[in-house]
């Protein structure tokens, strides 16, 4: 069989490249993928040391905007605790 041949030699089948990494096998094109992990590795540890700066920035960003929703809701609140009132007082005015 055709197929036979290309086993018993070693070599690959046509029109298929062998792209995928196996443990301890270097490949082609598997130095692509080193090369690319090698650029990540200081950018990664960059944001692993800025985690906690991150984290702090956003616990203040929470409370300053609970701060803000709760002013806004205060501001809100207010004309219609007088409207209620101004309700009340014209209920008890016109009734007499």
């Amino acid at each position: 069989m055709p197929g036979d041949s290309a086993k018993a030699s070693g070599a690959r089948p046509s029109g298929r490249r062998n792209v995928h990494r196996r443990r301890g096998v270097r490949t082609r094109y598997s130095h692509r993928g080193l090369l690319r992990r090698e650029r990540r590795a200081p950018l990664l540890r960059q944001l692993r040391r800025l985690r906690p700066v991150f984290r702090c920035l956003d616990g203040l960003y929470q409370l300053l905007k609970t701060d803000q929703n709760n002013r806004w809701m205060l501001i809100l609140e207010a004309p219609i605790v007088l409207l209620f009132v101004l309700d009340l007082a014209l209920l008890f005015v016109l009734k007499q």
